[in-house]
């Protein structure tokens, strides 16, 4: 997904939705996000892309698992790694909700 903020510079973004089993929790769910610059290094997932950030969202096993809240709290994690000031984040935001809609 490409996400654009507020100087027009171009991020990629993957969401990847899995499950990891942890000692003695279960098999919780999890989604991941990296967020980079556009183009990727590679065109094949993982990109590999070398700079690239990554937020996790865990789903608790008492929740059910929403993919698309998963893909918020991810990239909400992966945009506060990557220390952008609050108008290019916001700027990021307003990108993705064009892309999947507002909720």
């Amino acid at each position: 997904m490409i996400l654009h903020d507020d100087t027009d510079t171009e991020y990629c973004a993957h969401f990847f939705h899995g499950r990891h089993v942890r000692a003695g929790t279960g098999v919780p769910q999890y989604t991941q996000a990296t967020l980079h610059r556009w183009p990727c290094e590679r065109q094949e997932r993982p990109c590999g892309t070398s700079w690239a950030v990554e937020g996790t969202a865990w789903c608790s096993p008492n929740d059910n698992f929403e993919r698309s809240v998963g893909r918020k709290i991810a990239l909400g994690r992966a945009l506060h790694a990557l220390g952008l000031s609050y108008e290019r984040r916001k700027a990021i935001w307003d990108s993705y909700f064009e892309r999947v809609g507002k909720p």
